[in-house]
């Protein structure tokens, strides 16, 4: 059993297990006492309930991704190497908090009231940073302008990976971060004639892409 202080924070992380393998509609606070050795009484003086769990993983999952965004949208570089900043934040977030991630996004729907409210604001945040940053691209010169639809598509990219990401898999998340951006910055600053633009690529940048022979 984890110290005191430390024990929520185990008991977020063996329910994001559970509901990540069974879903979290399908898994009965009986399981939840069992997989952290804790009774009911003990286990609700920690949680409150279960919908508050769900809230607490969800919200955990995505702030200190959207605190390390700002951060990086507020230096003072270009867009190409914001958008590799950011793309490594939340891979690295993705891959670090894996079951955490994967329950935050395929059950945020199952929360109600307040809580779905505040879940809400936080993506919105984060999906508003990313609008700045393809925007501020754009009156840059440095991308082309694009639409939801592309943001869509560079989110859920990123986002889904929960589904394929393995730990011991060959890449780091890092590099897999480094190769998506890649591949978003090609489609981003390729000119009107079809041919790619080099202003957003220079020699600052060559250490964080994957180059493949």
């Amino acid at each position: 059993m984890p110290r005191r202080e430390d024990q929520k924070l185990w008991i977020r992380r063996k329910a994001a297990l559970l509901w990540a393998d069974k879903g979290y509609a399908a898994t009965s606070v009986d399981e939840l006492c069992e997989a952290t050795s804790l009774g009911k009484g003990a286990l609700y003086y920690h949680i409150g309930s279960k919908e508050q769990l769900l809230f607490e993983i969800s919200v955990a999952a995505s702030a200190n991704v959207n605190e390390a965004s700002d951060q990086v949208l507020a230096m003072d570089t270009s867009a190409a190497e914001k958008l590799r900043g950011m793309s490594r934040v939340l891979m690295c977030a993705i891959a670090e908090n894996l079951p955490e991630w994967e329950v935050s996004l395929r059950e945020r729907k199952t929360l109600s009231g307040e809580r779905r409210r505040i879940v809400q604001a936080q993506r919105e945040h984060y999906e508003s940073l990313w609008r700045k940053l393809l925007s501020e691209g754009a009156g840059r010169g440095e991308f082309v302008v694009t639409n939801r639809v592309i943001l869509n598509g560079i989110l859920g990219m990123f986002n889904y990976s929960y589904t394929w990401l393995r730990p011991e898999g060959g890449m780091t998340p890092a590099e897999i971060a480094d190769s998506f951006a890649e591949l978003v910055l090609e489609g981003l600053t390729r000119s009107a004639s079809g041919r790619a633009s080099s202003k957003a690529v220079g020699p600052a940048d060559d250490a964080l892409i994957i180059r493949y022979s």
